[in-house]
């Protein structure tokens, strides 16, 4: 399956899609550092969505999952390591 390469090609929840735009362009404005996190089941394409938006507003992503951590500690110190990010979006 080929990725989409805008959010029109992205077949997925539009309310999610225009209310994660909506809080870019809120962040485009403030500039205030933000951590965003997307969870949900399985497959229903946050990864998909994130790689997306990524490309087409060239920031940096810092992803990470509990489950890959497999402890609450590494899920911790990973949460401190993104949230003294820089210039960073972390998500």
């Amino acid at each position: 399956m080929e990725e989409p390469s805008d959010y029109d090609k992205f077949i997925s929840n539009k309310k999610i899609i225009y209310e994660f735009k909506k809080w870019w362009e809120e962040y485009q404005k403030t500039k205030k550092q933000y951590i965003v996190i997307f969870t949900g089941q399985t497959g229903i394409g946050k990864t998909l969505l994130v790689n997306l938006f990524s490309k087409l507003n060239d920031v940096k992503i810092n992803d990470f999952s509990y489950f890959e951590n497999k402890s609450l500690s590494n899920y911790k110190e990973d949460l401190k390591k993104v949230y003294s990010f820089g210039n960073d979006l972390p998500v």
